[in-house]
């Protein structure tokens, strides 16, 4: 099953990756790379290093029965923020 979800899965990818070129006039290809690679990097420097900080605070001041949804309650709403913030400035 998960082999068949994998082709499926890469099959969109590279449905959307020609849609993208394609209709590069309307998608504006270099725009999206740019938005992509920021989003990496938002990731990779500002959200795990903050996920880290936050979660070894919230292991501390939290009781054992209530940290795991916590902390996922948190990580959860750092992906949203990170994901929806360029769109919310508006760009």
């Amino acid at each position: 099953m998960s082999r068949f979800l994998l082709i499926v899965g890469a099959l969109l990818t590279g449905y959307g990756i020609v849609g993208l070129v394609v209709d590069g006039d309307r998608t504006r290809p270099g725009e999206w790379i740019k938005w992509f690679v920021a989003g990496l990097f938002a990731h990779d420097f500002v959200l795990a290093p903050a996920v880290l900080a936050i979660g070894v605070l919230v292991a501390r001041s939290t009781p054992p029965r209530w940290r795991g949804p916590v902390q996922g309650g948190l990580i959860a709403s750092g992906i949203v923020t990170l994901s929806v913030y360029p769109l919310l400035l508006g760009h």
